[in-house]
C-alpha cells in the first residue's frame, strides 16, 4: 500500500511541473490565463489509464495561516464539500498528506476495489492505474498561503486519438469552480 501511495505522490508531482523527463505537452486553445493545461498520451504504462490524460493546475493566494488552511483541506467532510463527487461504491480513495513548516501537501487517487484488494493481497501495486490529484500549499508569512490545486483527468480511452477542443474547456471550468468553491468555504470556515 505504501509503495502505491509513493506511486501516486510522485505521479501528481510529475503532472503538475513539465520538464523534458516527462512527456507532458501544453495544450493550445487553452484560453485560460489562470489554469495550466497539458496532455499525455499514455499506453503501455500499467500504471496509468490507457489513453489521452489531461493535467490541469491553478494557483490562488488565500489570506488565512497555513495550518489552518491545511487542516481544514485534510479533513474528508470538508473536502466533501468542495467536491462534487458521486459516491461510487465500488471505488475508495487513497490518500496521502504531509505537512511541516516549509509547506504541505495532501494528493488523492480513487482506485477500484478490485485493484485495492490485489494489492493488500501482496499484488504488485505498479500495475494498477491511478490518475492522481491534489492540492499543495504553501506558507506566506503567518497569515497567508499559496494553494496550488491540481487534477489528472481521462478525456479519451484511445490514445491516438484528437484531444476533443470541448475537454480543455471542460477541464478549466471545473477546475476554475472547483478552485472558487474552495476559496468560499475556506473563507467561510477557516
Amino acid at each position: 500500500m505504501l509503495k502505491l501511495a509513493e506511486r501516486m505522490v510522485t505521479s501528481s508531482c510529475t503532472g503538475v511541473r513539465a520538464s523534458t523527463a516527462h512527456s507532458w505537452t501544453s495544450v493550445s486553445g487553452n484560453d485560460s490565463k489562470d489554469v495550466r493545461v497539458m496532455m499525455k498520451r499514455s499506453s503501455d504504462d500499467p500504471g496509468r489509464p490507457s489513453g489521452i490524460i489531461l493535467s490541469a493546475s491553478t494557483s490562488v493566494w488565500l489570506p488565512h495561516p497555513h495550518k489552518r488552511v491545511f487542516d481544514y483541506l485534510r479533513n474528508e467532510n470538508s473536502r466533501n464539500k468542495s467536491s462534487d463527487s458521486n459516491n461510487n461504491t465500488n471505488m475508495l480513495l487513497l490518500q496521502e498528506c504531509r505537512t511541516d513548516p516549509t509547506g504541505s501537501f495532501l494528493i488523492f487517487a480513487p482506485v477500484d476495489n478490485t485493484s485495492m484488494n490485489m494489492v493488500l493481497a501482496g499484488g504488485d501495486p505498479d500495475n494498477v492505474p491511478i490518475l492522481p490529484s491534489g492540492f499543495s500549499l504553501f506558507p506566506d508569512g503567518d497569515s497567508r498561503s499559496l494553494l496550488t490545486v491540481a487534477f489528472q483527468i481521462l478525456v479519451g480511452s484511445v490514445p491516438t486519438a484528437t484531444l476533443p477542443p470541448a475537454s480543455v474547456m471542460t477541464v478549466n471550468s471545473v477546475v476554475s469552480a472547483t478552485v472558487e468553491k474552495m476559496k468560499a468555504l475556506i473563507t467561510e470556515n477557516v
